[in-house]
This record gives structure tokens, sequence and C-alpha cells, in this order.
């Protein structure tokens, strides 16, 4: 989200899609010789000028986009990953001159760390997307992509709380907990969506 103060703008971007190691690069700049499909996600999450959050993970799977496989590896700039999950619902048939497809017009994801949580709740409508065609190895990959989708945002971060027992009415005894609290919320309908994968599968 822009603001009059560059240094308060918001932007956030995240995925998942299939990967293959095959086409991976080790650390001397060569071709691995793993041969490994899976799933690969991430995300960039920028609050502010300074507050910057990264997260990537790689599931070592079969060839899928169900996020339901525990990440082979996961890393983050903000201590540890706890949740990284995208949800879809409500499909819908998408047709054209190329034929049909199904796609999901809601996806939600939510990405907690050790100290933020962001929550990005997309509704879209089956007008808002387009196919875009990519020819890959022996198929022709579709590809749907929605701009201008509304989605509802949510991001919250763990802060330390003092709170007292019931019966310590003096508060003499403060107890330290930890909870997340809303430090942005907003609705926009600046939000971008894709959708893709071999619709012959």
């Amino acid at each position: 989200m822009p603001n009059a103060d560059p240094k308060k703008d918001l932007s956030i971007i995240a995925g998942i899609g299939r990967h293959n190691l095959a086409n991976a690069i080790d650390l001397n700049g060569k071709p691995t010789e793993l041969n490994i499909p899976g799933i690969g996600k991430f995300a960039d999450i920028r609050l502010d000028g300074k507050t910057h959050i990264g997260v990537r993970s790689i599931v070592l799977s079969p060839k899928s986009v169900e996020d339901v496989n525990q990440p082979g590896f996961v890393t983050t700039n903000d201590g540890f990953v706890k949740i990284f999950r995208i949800e879809r619902s409500n499909w819908a048939i998408y047709s054209d001159a190329i034929g049909f497809a199904k796609i999901p017009l809601n996806q939600k994801i939510t990405i907690e760390t050790t100290n933020y949580k962001t929550v990005m709740d997309f509704k879209s409508e089956i007008g808002d997307y387009n196919r875009l065609l990519f020819p890959h190895e022996n198929y022709i990959f579709s590809d749907f992509e929605a701009l201008g989708v509304n989605v509802h945002v949510v991001i919250s971060r763990l802060m330390e709380k003092t709170v007292y027992a019931r019966w310590d009415l003096s508060r003499r005894f403060p107890i330290k907990m930890k909870a997340f609290e809303v430090i942005r919320e907003f609705t926009s309908d600046d939000g971008g969506l894709e959708y893709g994968y071999n619709v012959n599968e």
C-alpha cells in the first residue's frame, strides 16, 4: 500500500509452486545432479522502510501444488517459521477459446514467523482473470492472473503484556505474557492473484 511517506509503504508478495532441483545450481555455480520434484514457497514482506521479513521453503514431495507436506527446509530472517499456509476455496470453471479450467476464486495466505503474523484473504471473481500460456517441456502451462482483486490484510506483531491475576487486587505480582497484536489492518482492491497448472493433467 502506497503512503504519503514512502518510508511507510507496505508491500507483500508471496507464492507457492512446483520446482525440480535438477534445475538448481550449487554454491560453486554448477548445475546439481539432483532430480527431485517438490514445492517451493517464498514470501517478501516489507512493512515500512526498516521492517523486512523474508521466508523461503522447499517441500520435497510428489508433483503437486497442494500445501500438505512438511518442508524439506524453511528459513526466515525473523527467527523461525511457524506457519506458511495457502488455502484455496470457491472453485469455479474458467472458459475461453482454448477450453475449460478449474481455478480458486478465494485464496487465503497465512505466514507466521517468530515475531509477526500476516494473513491475506483474497476474494476474486471469474471476470478478473486472464489466461497466459507458456510452453513447458512437452505441454502448455496455463497461468491464470488477476489484478484489482479485493484483499483483506491483517498484520500482527508479538508483543509483551503485563497482566495481573484476579486475586492480585494490589497489583504486586505482575505476570508477563506475549500475544499477537494487530499493527496494520486494511482492505484493498489492488491485490493480485495467480494460479497456474497444466490443465490437461
